[in-house]
């Protein structure tokens, strides 16, 4: 019989022509060391025991080869939510991350293969990207919220697409979109309500540099951020080329004339219209009707 207590080393000449048997009894643990007819060390490992903690949380080494006690930055409830970066599970996600103070969320997507550029200006602090980090889910702003996603292709790459988005039709004849982008607003109440006139639901950018934005009524802006018209394409060099021809076509669905073009007026007072009347071409200042 081998007897071991707590941080003592009992060695003894064992000879055994069966199998060897360890029992541990609650946090002892018996080693047994050596081959048959050899010296076999019996040693307990260390018996600290584990601090008290939350329903859910995991408990975790604090120290190399010392006790167990509860994390704060991770926990699963009996339902399998898990909650990272908080000791409550208190949530209606199923995966959550957590961060206060000034720190913000954050889910990075990482490839071995492949090796980041330098984005240390962008990415600066606590949010400094790790090598072979291909996508990002982060807090916008840690004030107003927001999330930003973010992909990244390898470092002197100029054929790779850092982000995209895909949507597959499981069908074959298809009747919805195969990508939907929705812009809502709160109602000031306990809804949800679409963007008005004024407000802008869609913009594209390139770098900070504005090139199109869409109104929450519809109207659609290109080089431009405030729109007049159901279409409205500013360019600075006062020339707009529509296609790769020399033809422009504007077509109409009014039973009472054509097509109408019109030219605002240099003090900006007023328009000029061209309106298209059954193979005569009208001028007026009154409107395109």
């Amino acid at each position: 019989m081998c007897l071991g207590t707590k941080n003592t080393l009992v060695s003894i000449l064992c000879v055994c022509t069966v199998i060897f048997v360890c029992v541990a009894v609650g946090l002892y643990k018996l080693y047994f060391v050596g081959v048959y007819g050899a010296n076999i060390t019996v040693q307990p490992t260390n018996n600290n025991s584990i601090a008290t903690g939350l329903a859910g949380q995991f408990p975790y080494y604090d120290v190399n080869g010392m006790g167990l006690v509860p994390t704060s930055s991770l926990s699963i409830s009996a339902g399998g939510i898990v909650t990272v970066g908080a000791s409550s599970t208190n949530s209606n996600g199923v995966f959550n991350i957590y961060t206060d103070g000034s720190s913000v969320p954050r889910f990075d997507l990482r490839d071995g293969d492949l090796q980041n550029a330098d984005w240390s200006s962008v990415y600066t602090g606590a949010n400094v990207l790790s090598n072979s980090t291909i996508g990002r889910f982060i807090s916008s702003q840690s004030a107003s919220g927001g999330l930003t996603f973010a992909g990244f292709s390898s470092t002197g790459t100029n054929d790779g697409v850092p982000l995209r988005f895909d949507g597959y039709h499981g069908g074959t004849a298809p009747t919805t979109a195969a990508l939907v982008f929705q812009a809502w607003k709160h109602n000031g109440s306990t809804n949800r309500t679409g963007l008005s006139s004024s407000e802008k639901a869609l913009q594209f950018n390139s770098g900070v540099t504005n090139i199109l934005t869409q109104m929450g009524d519809g109207r659609l802006g290109i080089n431009t951020t405030s729109p007049i018209e159901d279409l409205t394409v500013y360019d600075t060099s006062s020339a707009v080329t529509l296609g790769t021809t020399t033809t422009l076509f504007i077509d109409t669905s009014s039973s009472t004339k054509g097509a109408c073009i019109a030219l605002k007026d240099a003090d900006g007072s007023g328009f000029t219209y061209l309106v298209a009347n059954n193979g005569a071409l009208e001028v007026s200042i009154n409107n395109c009707r």
